[in-house]
């Protein structure tokens, strides 16, 4: 199967937005287009099928016993459990957020905001999907863990489906016949395989419906609001009228399938997309508002900045100075005097060129290689070529282990086939060398014509990079923690600011 680029994959979506009435497809009061977009996105671009995965039955076994281990798992934490109530804003996230600082787990996206939000009077509650494989405990602060009723929900689906499936079915081939044929013939594509998907979205609003009539807040917050939950959630509050807001996690440029380059949005906005976007700056609010603003005041962005990066750019407390003191001790360790290389893995271990250049340069360099949280998996299957290679001039699980702004503060380089780092180690002065020409290249275009980032897509080229000594362009615009703690906009935008 052919793998397509993201100028080519958003040239087929945006044909289908402008070809295609993908406004107007509603199944049982959902608009579907954007879950679509989303899934074609993905399938073109992986090039496996996504939209409906056939398991066996020992999967479907483990993933129940996965699911009951988590049971556990929430009396283990029964302290940090929040019991469902009312409350003026109700966040929802996942596990892979938090990050281990001095025993406890912090949501370092959503924890900074509960800080603040402390301190008026302003309640809250948090919603958590977790995972078989969450070791994250104790939480810094309480949440409710929501999985065991995604299992239930998911068991009942199978029923569900019987019943819909065929009057779903008939409505696709109906109204998204010449689509459906198009994509079958040009890309193997097969839009009816989304029908799950879409009960089980359905189904998992209903569930989010009654925790919000319970807890009646004025505002949502949700990360990721394209997988199938934030979906879900983003419907729930829509149908109660309930205001719905974004917070940007990572890279939120006009090449990431969910936030940039779409086109002919109905003036009424999408149902399944957040009422407010927030971001951390300029450039995400320009992206945003570029899109929708011809839209009836739908889909808008609200600079808020990024919270967690300012504690560690601007406050250095106890927390920070204490992950500082450890960088410093395991840099003191490292013999001789080494440019010191953050490499950071977004989906898939380092290219061989990587390796190459540690070894042939093993005295001169020392790498730091980190791995995205989703992706933990990867650090054995690195730890094997390094071991083969009887390298040694690197931290991998110390890496790992110690929070990202803690590293970006004490390094020299950083690297990366097309990770966010590469906006953060901007902040931190660090520049960055990115590996990917197509995605990459693309997500930091801005960042490589200023001169805060290079592209090396080859050997040659990487190596005389590494080597360099890469200056960022001082006429750059500098992050400025005044004009970047902007918290009080979205406190404003529900109501509760004095």
């Amino acid at each position: 199967m052919r793998k397509y680029n993201l100028e080519e994959i958003f040239k087929i979506i945006n044909a289908i937005e402008m070809d295609y009435p993908v406004a107007d497809w509603i199944i049982n009061g959902i608009q579907i287009w954007p879950l679509l977009r989303f899934k074609i996105f993905i399938k073109l671009y992986i090039r496996k099928n996504t939209f409906n995965k056939r398991k066996t039955f020992v999967n479907k076994l483990s993933y129940i016993i996965n699911r009951i281990r988590l049971l556990l798992l929430y009396f283990k934490d029964i302290s940090h459990n929040w019991k469902l109530g009312k409350a003026n804003v109700i966040f929802l996230t996942n596990y892979l957020i938090r990050v281990e600082l001095m025993g406890s787990y912090y949501n370092k996206l959503i924890d900074p905001i509960l800080e603040r939000l402390s301190a008026t009077n302003i309640s809250f509650g948090v919603l958590e999907r977790n995972s078989e494989h969450n070791n994250r405990i104790p939480r810094y602060s309480q949440s409710k863990y929501i999985d065991l009723a995604h299992l239930f929900i998911s068991l009942k689906k199978k029923y569900y489906v019987i019943f819909k499936r065929q009057k779903y079915r008939a409505y696709l081939i109906k109204n998204l016949k010449g689509l459906n044929y198009s994509l079958k013939q040009k890309y193997n594509i097969l839009l009816l395989d989304i029908v799950q998907e879409i009960i089980y979205l359905d189904m998992l609003s209903c569930y989010y419906k009654k925790i919000l009539l319970k807890s009646k807040p004025v505002a949502t917050v949700v990360i990721c609001y394209y997988n199938i939950y934030g979906l879900a959630f983003i419907k729930a509050c829509k149908d109660l009228k309930i205001k719905t807001f974004d917070l940007q996690h990572g890279n939120q440029g006009e090449y990431h399938f969910a936030y940039g380059k779409w086109r002919n949005v109905p003036r009424t906005g999408y149902q399944l997309l957040p009422d407010y976007f927030l971001v951390w700056g300029d450039e995400e609010s320009e992206n945003i508002d570029k899109i929708y603003n011809q839209t009836e005041n739908k889909h808008k962005s609200l600079i808020i900045g990024n919270l967690w990066l300012n504690k560690w750019l601007y406050y250095e407390d106890r927390i920070t100075n204490y992950y500082f003191k450890k960088v410093e001790k395991l840099k003191i360790n490292v013999i001789g005097r080494r440019k010191h290389i953050l490499y950071i893995v977004s989906d898939k271990i380092p290219p061989d060129m990587v390796f190459q250049i540690m070894k042939e340069e093993e005295s001169n360099l020392w790498w730091w290689i980190r791995v995205h949280p989703g992706r933990l998996y990867l650090q054995k299957q690195i730890k094997v070529i390094l071991n083969e290679m009887n390298l040694n001039n690197y931290y991998l699980y110390e890496a790992n282990e110690l929070p990202l702004y803690a590293l970006l503060k004490h390094v020299d380089l950083h690297i990366t086939r097309y990770s966010t780092t590469v906006k953060e180690a901007r902040v931190f002065e660090v520049p960055s060398i990115i590996l990917d020409s197509d995605i990459g290249s693309k997500l930091y275009s801005k960042e490589i014509d200023e001169g805060s980032a290079f592209l090396a897509d080859n050997y040659n080229e990487l190596k005389k990079r590494v080597l360099k000594n890469n200056v960022l362009y001082n006429g750059m615009n500098k992050y400025n923690k005044k004009t970047n703690d902007k918290l009080d906009n979205f406190i404003n935008e529900i109501g509760f600011l004095n």
